[in-house]
C-alpha cells in the first residue's frame, strides 16, 4: 500500500485552520450574540448582497443545500432577526427579510468578526500577512479551475453546480479585484 502523509498537504492544512476558525467564531457567536456561525452568515447575505431572498437563494449563496437553510431560517425568525413574506413574483417562495432586530446581532458579528482577525494576526508581520494572503488566492483560484472543469463534465446535479460555480466565479472576482487594488 502507498504512503501518503495527507497531514502535510496544503488542503489538510488550510482545512484544518478554517475548522478552527470557524470553530471559534461559532463559539464567540454564541457567547456574545446568542445565534450561530450558520446563522451569522444568513444575516451576512442579507446584509451585504440583498436583503429580501429566497431560501434558495441564500443556501447558494452561503454554500449550503436548500433543505439545510430551512431550520437556520426558523430559528432566525423565532429570534425575530428575520421574517418570512411572500414572493409577489412567485408565490412557491417565500422571501427572507432582515428585521430591526438583526441590527445588533449584525454589529455583534462584526465584532466577533474583528476580534477573531486580530488574534489570527497574531505574531505576524504585514509583510506575511499578505504574501499568506496572496498565496491562499492563488491555491482558490488553481483549485477552483480544477472543479469548474470537473463540473463540466457533471450533469446530474448540473443546477447546484452551477449555483456553486457562480459564487465561486463571484468570489475570486473579489480576490483578484482586492489582490490588484492592493
Amino acid at each position: 500500500m502507498r504512503k501518503y502523509d495527507y497531514r502535510d498537504t496544503i488542503g489538510f492544512i488550510v482545512r484544518s485552520t478554517t475548522k478552527v476558525l470557524e470553530n471559534t467564531f461559532d463559539q464567540q457567536l454564541r457567547k456574545k450574540a446568542d445565534i450561530t456561525g450558520a446563522q451569522s452568515r444568513v444575516i451576512a447575505a442579507l446584509a451585504l448582497v440583498k436583503d429580501g431572498m429566497t431560501q434558495k437563494e441564500i443556501a447558494n449563496r452561503i454554500g449550503i443545500e436548500a433543505p439545510t437553510i430551512v431550520p437556520i431560517i426558523d430559528k432566525l425568525e423565532e429570534q425575530r432577526i428575520v421574517i418570512r413574506r411572500p414572493d409577489h413574483n412567485d408565490r412557491r417562495n417565500n422571501l427572507i427579510f432582515l428585521t430591526g432586530e438583526s441590527e445588533a446581532k449584525w454589529e455583534l458579528i462584526i465584532e466577533c468578526a474583528i476580534e477573531l482577525e486580530k488574534a489570527s494576526r497574531l505574531g505576524l508581520s504585514q509583510e506575511e500577512l499578505e504574501i499568506t494572503k496572496r498565496t491562499l488566492c492563488k491555491i482558490a483560484q488553481n483549485v477552483a479551475g480544477l472543479y469548474l472543469k470537473s463540473s463540466d463534465r457533471i450533469e446530474s446535479r448540473r443546477e447546484n453546480s452551477n449555483n456553486t460555480i457562480q459564487v465561486i466565479k463571484q468570489d475570486l472576482l473579489h480576490l483578484e479585484n482586492k489582490g490588484s487594488s492592493e
